[in-house]
Order: C-alpha cells, then sequence, then structure tokens
C-alpha cells in the first residue's frame, strides 16, 4: 500500500450555553510493512473546520505510523445544536512526495431550546389542555406564553421557570380575539439555563372552536306591501305583495362572509326581494356564514290565502214578463248566470252588477247586488223595454277583480211593426230606424223578385240570399243601388275577406261576420286549481275598419271551455275565454267555436 496520512478525532467537553464543543484532531502518517521514509523537513497545512492550521517538522516511519501534527479547537455548532465537523490535510515528506487525506464527524447535538407541544389541536372556551416543553436538559427551565398569531401584543406568560409541563384553560374572556377563522392560539415557550436564554420555540397553533353563543343569527322578515293581510289575516295568492328581508347578527366581532336567501328553493339576485304569492305556501331559507366559518340556516314558511279571478259562466238573456216568464215580445229580461268568487277566509267581496244600455243611446239600467255565498248560481229581471234593442253588460266584482260578460237583446217580438217616422218596417221585431226595412226572423225566397228592393242589416244567410238573387260574386249588390238613389241606408258591397263576411253600407258603416273556425290561445294564465283563462286573437281583414262600434260575441260551451267576452280593436277581436282544468289540454279551443258579428266604419 505504500504511504498515506490519516486524520483522527477526539471529542471533549461541551459548551452549552455558548453552544460549542472541543475537538482535539490528530493527523499521521503511515507507512505499510517494509517501506521507511524519513526526513528533517517534512511540510503541510491542517484545515479543521474551514481554518488552516500549517505545521513543518521531523517525521520517521518504518512499516509504522506517526503523528506528525494536531490541535485542539472550539467547534461552534448550528443554532439548533447539530454540528459535522470537516477537516482535510496535505503533507509535502520531500521523499514520497505530497500525501493529502480528509475526514468528517458529526458531532453530539448540543440542547438548545424546547420544541413545544399540546395536549389538543383544537379547544372551546373554558377548555383545560396541557403544554409540553420536551426539554433537551434536566438544567433548562421555561417561560410560556399565550396569544393569538395576528398580535404579538396580546402574548401574556402562564407559567414562569417551569421545568416539564403545565396545563392552561382558554378563558371565555378571549372570545373577542377569535374573530376570524385564520386566527389561532397561539403558545410560545422560552427556555433559560440558568438565566442564560436559549431562544424561542413556537408550539404548533391551536385552533379555536367557537361556542354555541358565539354564532350567528339571523331573522326573517316579511312585510305585505298592499296590506292585504289587515283586512283577510294573511298573504293573498296572486296578489299580495310580499317584501322578504334577512337581517343577521354577527357576535364577538365576527363579519359577514357570505349570506344567501332561497324561496321555494331558488335563489333571488339581492338580500332583500319583493315577490307576489303564486303558491299555496312560500318557504324562505337564508343561511348565514361568518368569519369564523360558522353556519347556520333559518327557515320561514308563509302560508297563503287561495284567490282566483271571478268566474262568471253560463250567462242567457231572453226577453220575458214582469216574473220572469219567458217572453218574446216582453218588456223585460231575465238574465241567468253562474258566479264563483273567491271567500278569501270569508272576506272577499261578491257583487254582481247589471248593465243595460240601449244601442245608440245612453239611456239604460243599472242595477248592483251582493251575493249571498261566494259561489252560486241565480238570475235577473230587470226592464228592458220591447221598442229597443240593448247592449246587456253582467258584471262579477270581488276586492281585486271584475269579470265582465257583454252580449246583445234584440227588440221584443212582434210579426210586423212600422217605425213612427213612418219610413221604416220591420218583419220579426221593432222597426227602429226610418228609412230601413228590418227582418229579424229566418226569411226564404220562393221566387225571384224585382222592384226597389229593401235595405237592412244582413244576417249571413240573408247575405246569401242576395247573391243568389244578384248572381253575383263580385259583392255589388243591385237592389242596394236602386235603395241607395232613394237616401236609405243600404249595402254597395258584400264580399269575403279571410274568414270573414264583409258588407259595406252606403253610410259609411261596415259589419264583418263569421263562424270562428280556428283560434289560437294567448295570454294564457291560471286564475284557480280549476279554472285557465286564455285570450284568443281574431285577426280581422287588413285596414277593414276605421273605428269599431261594437261586437257581439255568441258563447259556446263545450268540454269545459266557454266564451265569455270580448275586447274590440281596429285589427283584431280578443275572444276571452275559461276553460275548466279538467282533464283539459291547456292548448286546447272548443270544437264548437263562437259567431262573432263587428259593427264599425270603414271610412
Amino acid at each position: 500500500m505504500g504511504y498515506w496520512l490519516s486524520i483522527q478525532f477526539s471529542p471533549g467537553q461541551q459548551d452549552i450555553v455558548n453552544n460549542q464543543s472541543y475537538m482535539a484532531v490528530y493527523l499521521s502518517v503511515h507507512a505499510s510493512n517494509g517501506y521507511y521514509a524519513e526526513h528533517t523537513n517534512g511540510t503541510g497545512v491542517l484545515t479543521v473546520n474551514g481554518v488552516n492550521y500549517p505545521f513543518s517538522g521531523h517525521y520517521r516511519v518504518n512499516g509504522s505510523s506517526q503523528v506528525i501534527h494536531s490541535v485542539g479547537v472550539w467547534v461552534p455548532h448550528n443554532p439548533d445544536g447539530s454540528k459535522t465537523l470537516y477537516a482535510s490535510a496535505s503533507f509535502d515528506t520531500r521523499v514520497v512526495g505530497v500525501l493529502t487525506a480528509s475526514n468528517s464527524a458529526t458531532l453530539t447535538t448540543i440542547p438548545r431550546a424546547s420544541s413545544p407541544t399540546t395536549s389538543k389541536s383544537t379547544v372551546t372556551f373554558g377548555e383545560s389542555f396541557d403544554i409540553y416543553t420536551h426539554r433537551k436538559s434536566t438544567a433548562f427551565t421555561h417561560d410560556v406564553y399565550v396569544g393569538v398569531n395576528n398580535d404579538i401584543n396580546s402574548l401574556i406568560k402562564i407559567a414562569d421557570k417551569i421545568q416539564t409541563d403545565t396545563s392552561w384553560t382558554l378563558s371565555e374572556s378571549w372570545k373577542d380575539k377569535f374573530p376570524d377563522s385564520n386566527i389561532k392560539l397561539l403558545i410560545r415557550v422560552f427556555t433559560f439555563n440558568g438565566s442564560t436564554n436559549l431562544g424561542r420555540i413556537d408550539a404548533p397553533l391551536v385552533t379555536v372552536k367557537p361556542s354555541s353563543d358565539m354564532l350567528p343569527s339571523a331573522t326573517i322578515e316579511d312585510k305585505d306591501e298592499t296590506e292585504c293581510n289587515k283586512k283577510y289575516g294573511g298573504y293573498v295568492k296572486h296578489q299580495s305583495k310580499i317584501k322578504i328581508a334577512v337581517k343577521p347578527e354577527y357576535r364577538y366581532r365576527a363579519t359577514k362572509k357570505d349570506e344567501r336567501l332561497k324561496i321555494n328553493g331558488e335563489s333571488p339576485s339581492v338580500d332583500e326581494s319583493s315577490l307576489t304569492p303564486q303558491k299555496d305556501k312560500i318557504t324562505i331559507e337564508a343561511t348565514i356564514t361568518d368569519s369564523r366559518d360558522s353556519t347556520i340556516t333559518v327557515t320561514k314558511e308563509l302560508q297563503i290565502i287561495d284567490w282566483h279571478a271571478p268566474v262568471l259562466t253560463g250567462v242567457k238573456v231572453e226577453r220575458c214578463k214582469a216574473n220572469g216568464e219567458s217572453d218574446a215580445a216582453g218588456n223585460y229580461v231575465n238574465i241567468k248566470y253562474s258566479a264563483d268568487i273567491a271567500n278569501v277566509n270569508d272576506k272577499n267581496t261578491k257583487i254582481i252588477e247589471y248593465e243595460l244600455t240601449r244601442q245608440g243611446s245612453y239611456d239604460g239600467v243599472q242595477e248592483t247586488e251582493v251575493l249571498s255565498t261566494f259561489k252560486t248560481s241565480g238570475s235577473k229581471v230587470l226592464p228592458c223595454h220591447g221598442d229597443y234593442s240593448w247592449e246587456i253588460k253582467v258584471s262579477l266584482r270581488d276586492d281585486f277583480e271584475t269579470t265582465e260578460y257583454t252580449m246583445p237583446i234584440g227588440t221584443a217580438f212582434t210579426l210586423v211593426d212600422y217605425n213612427q217616422s213612418g219610413r221604416g218596417m220591420a218583419i220579426g221585431k221593432v222597426a227602429e230606424q226610418p228609412d230601413l226595412f228590418e227582418i229579424d226572423i229566418p226569411t226564404r225566397f220562393n221566387k225571384e223578385f224585382s222592384g226597389k228592393g229593401v235595405a237592412y242589416d244582413l244576417k249571413p244567410a240573408e247575405l246569401q240570399v242576395i247573391k243568389l238573387l244578384t248572381n253575383t260574386e263580385s259583392g255589388d249588390v243591385r237592389l242596394g243601388k236602386v235603395l241607395q238613389t232613394l237616401g236609405l241606408r243600404v249595402p254597395i258591397k258584400i264580399e269575403k275577406l279571410g274568414q270573414f263576411e264583409v258588407v259595406k253600407y252606403s253610410d259609411g258603416t261596415c259589419e264583418a261576420s263569421c263562424q270562428i273556425k280556428q283560434i289560437t290561445p294567448v295570454n294564457m294564465t291560471q286564475v284557480n286549481p280549476y279554472l285557465f283563462r286564455w285570450i284568443g286573437d281574431l285577426i280581422l281583414p287588413n285596414e277593414l275598419f276605421k273605428s269599431v262600434n261594437n261586437v257581439q260575441v255568441t258563447g259556446h260551451y263545450n268540454a269545459g271551455i266557454f266564451t265569455c267576452g270580448a275586447v274590440a280593436k281596429t285589427d283584431r277581436i280578443q275572444i276571452i275565454h275559461l276553460m275548466q282544468n279538467r282533464g283539459v289540454s291547456a292548448n286546447q279551443v272548443p270544437e264548437e267555436l263562437p259567431f262573432v258579428r263587428i259593427y264599425g266604419r270603414y271610412k
């Protein structure tokens, strides 16, 4: 093997206070058996912990070893008390060349500041827990402090110069110190060797669990902006406007982290919401989360009083005697109806109104009646002079809405009547207008006729007769032209526009009539669990009417669907239907649709 160097370590005492150890380091030169080297002036360097220690001197090896240099040094340890010592050497033998060596040693760790732990990682207020110091030397003592991790000024000493462990109870007076989930309990331990402070080490942070009185709370407030509850003792479906507000309360310096509101399982866009109830009850749920991540949920259920729009059905009118006995020539009208009004805790208004207006006049009759029950059928006999045609309007009214039904009733029946002017005549009715021949009974012409003709408001069947007599589909009525020369109100043009039969008269008036063949439901609304209301648009011929004076709808009832009124506009007629929710599909229309006649002006 020849020649080589070696480094040996010999540990001495440790200086715990100054965190250092004494170490003797020896450098030796070696020769294998049979090898010999000697020189009086060998030179070299021994490096220990980064410090160079040069040397020179005589050496002699003969198959043996010789310590050629040694040093004794104090080696500082790392802050945690650990240390690994490194040494190296280089030696010029002057005989066999330069030899090198290196070595290391792990020194005994010097005890430093204690590393504390706690018996619990989570505590609640009023709960005691232990603090373990885990001291490294029996000579060590400790000062123990507690506080919160975000406020160094909160530290208070709870133990002084203890040797091992201690216990502490988290006081309820500390509740204000933990307003946030990021704030933890801090345990800080200072370690002493005698009076020498060896440093401080913090135990792992302890989570503080809020007590029940620290949880947030919330109340749900509801207010009826329509004040329906004052009269009816609660919220009313489709009518009340309920304002909902959530009032949270955060305790012990906690703040808002999240607030969520659900109404019937859906979240409104804001914390306060106004709504009109559409169901029998409203469920409100408020979830509150504070800065401690504590979450509570409160619920409130509002019971809703049922309501639906007044339902007026089965309206029929007929002339009668004063006692209600049917009489086509009578001077009275018998108005029959069925009424259904939501009771709303038996506090709703239930009024039916009758209004009779003589056509072409403001004269009329008005009567109001309070119904005895909310759901009933009845009749009303009112004066209705047989010399005139009348428009009859029946209105069913509660506290919220009015449902109206309007229909005409003609004059009393008389076989032949002459207008008091002496220039008008009627068959089957009273002659109401001068210069007009009116027919109000089915008419059939068995023979061709000629002459100056007659002028009257044409019905569809009558219009067909005129077309046959004049042998035209263009609409020119020759009889009417003759009558027009006499200055009478006569039809001057008859035409088919879409599904409408249209008659234009010489005085600028016109009428359009049809048996409705098709109508599309729009604006479908459910007025109660048993009844739908929808409006069907009936489009009028383009630019036919400049104004609309009146519309007559002959209602029909079929498969739970019935017509209850109409609203006239110049471009369309909106026909109102009610539909029973008894196995009837929402888009179903009656098999037998109403007959409509519109009166107006085309110029």
